[in-house]
């Protein structure tokens, strides 16, 4: 069966773990890490993790070898096999990295400030985003409103200056006869009015 090794190395794995819990005694917290097995079932490499200091790490590793009989004799009573695999014990180095990496992680925890309170980011903090966006549309409505104002002010002077071009055009479009006597009133106007002028430089 394909599944039948890795059934084999899962099985010796807790067992094993269980037998090292309960009857040996370390100051460190030791566990089975991994079981590798040959093709003849007939070697265990074991490795093993151990929590603690490289002087207690030696010590378990070589406590471990110094009782294989006693443990190959009790696994032997827990996974029944053709053959009890001689174990050979290693040192496995995954735990101590990942609890290096876990108090790296915490000490950039305690340094770093929470997210909540770096000032600037908007995607961080909403309130900032929301005023600023607040912000820039009441910035949008005051310039769009002086533009209005602008263009408004700019068209009335051309609407005043369109009418006074339009003005002769217009007088074209009326009667005749009223057309010219509107023409003679505005001449006698601009007479009357060139009179008092002369009249207030005379007497100045």
């Amino acid at each position: 069966m394909k599944n039948r090794p890795a059934r084999v190395r899962e099985l010796i794995q807790r067992e094993l773990g269980a037998v090292i819990a309960h009857e040996m005694n370390f100051t460190a917290l030791v566990t089975v890490q991994a079981v590798d097995l040959t093709a003849d079932f007939k070697h265990s490499h074991v490795h093993i993790g151990v929590l603690g200091s490289e002087r207690e790490q030696r010590d378990v590793i070589q406590a471990l070898a110094e009782r294989r009989p006693f443990l190959q004799h009790e696994l032997s009573k827990r996974v029944i096999l053709k053959y009890t695999p001689r174990l050979h014990f290693h040192l496995d180095h995954s735990v101590e990295r990942g609890t290096k990496i876990t108090e790296i992680m915490r000490q950039i925890d305690v340094i770093t400030p929470p997210l909540e309170a770096t000032a600037g980011d908007d995607a961080v903090n909403p309130r900032a985003a929301k005023d600023a966006i607040d912000m820039e549309t009441e910035d949008r409505e005051v310039e769009a409103a002086a533009r209005r104002e602008v263009e408004t002010d700019g068209a009335d002077d051309t609407q005043d200056e369109t009418f006074e071009d339009l003005a002769p055009a217009l007088e074209h479009d009326k009667n005749p006869r009223v057309a010219k006597e509107e023409k003679n009133t505005r001449s006698i106007r601009n007479t009357q009015h060139r009179a008092a002028l002369d009249a207030d430089e005379s007497d100045d």
